[in-house]
């Protein structure tokens, strides 16, 4: 008998307004939680005004945590330019593949 394997549990997060240290521990909690609750997590950024390193620091935490649970994080379809100067400014864009985990691609990368 053949393995049967779960739908996909599909759970998006929206974001808005300044995403810096001040949110840093509701941001983590809201996404350690989606990603109990789901297979595939996926964020939209687009009304994002602000960010800081924390952010970063907190996606490449939940991108591992997601890898090691066997679920997925993605990011959404549009990132607002504060996201994209940072990823750059941060030294986190041109490079390939994920410092932490080898295995993966770097999830600012997907984009």
């Amino acid at each position: 008998m053949g393995q049967v394997k779960k739908a996909a549990t599909v759970r998006k997060m929206t974001f808005s307004g300044d995403l810096t240290l001040l949110r840093a521990a509701e941001l983590r909690d809201s996404l350690l939680q989606e990603l109990s609750a789901g297979t595939v997590v996926e964020l939209d950024f687009k009304e994002v005004t602000s960010v800081d390193l924390s952010l970063l620091q907190i996606l490449c935490a939940g991108h591992l945590s997601a890898r090691q649970q066997d679920k997925i994080l993605r990011l959404g379809t549009a990132l607002p330019e504060a996201l994209l100067r940072l990823t750059d400014d941060g030294g986190f864009s041109g490079h390939i593949g994920c410092a932490i985990d080898g295995r993966a691609g770097c999830l600012l990368e997907q984009k």
